[in-house]
């Protein structure tokens, strides 16, 4: 809250209100104080344990440099979670699929003004779960019981980053649908906008994915039959009229969707093998 005051004066906020801006002086004393008595010697009044993390997961680094950096410090890591009890702030916006990990984290500013992560941070941070999952567990023995809520979107996405080559399909199958299922069994979800996302990251590639993906998609939404897996597609892309949404309330099969679909995903995607 000192950081909020200090870097961030009251014009620059959208709404001229900073977050935590009426909080009485004494009870940020207060709130000081029982850190203090919690916390003793270990509390750190200035510092950025995002920033540690950063640096502990090898934000600065790309890809592999950065797993081997996680890899060497990964027992640091789970210590400033344990003992620091360090949370990253809530995400503030919806996180859109994008084409890597490396993010500038110099363009990023912290404490962030709203008092939501930033949208670098959050991927740093997912990215470090994808290479080790285990963190998930450690966030919620401290009680983040909401971390797969709000990296959901995120570490799904980046599933389907590591798609192997066309030629390898089968392969490709089996390692995207373990790797799914393992992060859906410690409460993450593949939803429909994150397939609608990856439908548009990979759409100049669906004659050679789209199959594959397919058969992603249905072998984790099993419960659910094609029509209503596609229909639940459309409505994440389409703002219905009042009109639209009675016709395709009485809709009984998959044909009476798929020609409002044709301009949405190439042929591949929806061919007549694929909906039955």
């Amino acid at each position: 809250m000192l950081q909020f005051a200090t870097c961030f004066p009251k014009s620059v906020y959208p709404n001229g209100e900073p977050w935590a801006y009426n909080v009485r002086l004494d009870t940020l004393f207060s709130i000081l104080k029982q850190g203090e008595v919690q916390y003793g010697e270990e509390l750190t009044l200035r510092g950025n344990d995002m920033d540690k993390f950063y640096h502990l997961s090898g934000g600065p680094f790309l890809l592999m440099n950065s797993h081997t950096l996680l890899i060497k410090n990964l027992e640091e890591i789970k210590k400033l979670i344990i003992n620091k009890k360090f949370i990253p702030f809530p995400p503030t916006r919806r996180l859109y699929f994008y084409s890597g990990y490396h993010v500038d984290y110099n363009l990023e500013k912290f404490p962030p003004f709203d008092g939501y992560e930033q949208e670098g941070n959050l991927n740093i941070i997912a990215r470090a779960i994808l290479f080790k999952p285990e963190l998930i567990n450690t966030w919620k023995s401290i009680g983040y019981s909401e971390v797969c809520d709000d990296f959901n979107e995120v570490v799904i996405h980046g599933l389907f980053l590591t798609l192997d080559p066309p030629s390898q399909v089968q392969h490709a199958f089996e390692k995207l649908v373990l790797n799914l299922e393992k992060f859906i069994e410690m409460g993450f979800r593949l939803t429909d906008r994150i397939i609608v996302d990856v439908l548009q990251f990979y759409e100049y590639e669906l004659a050679e994915l789209g199959e594959l993906l397919w058969r992603v998609f249905r072998s984790i939404r099993t419960g659910e039959s094609d029509f209503a897996f596609i229909f639940g597609l459309f409505k994440i892309r389409i703002d219905y009229l009042p009109e639209h949404m009675e016709l395709l309330r009485r809709a009984k099969s998959a044909d009476i969707v798929k020609p409002f679909l044709e301009d949405f995903v190439p042929n591949v995607f929806l061919s007549n093998d694929n909906i039955k």
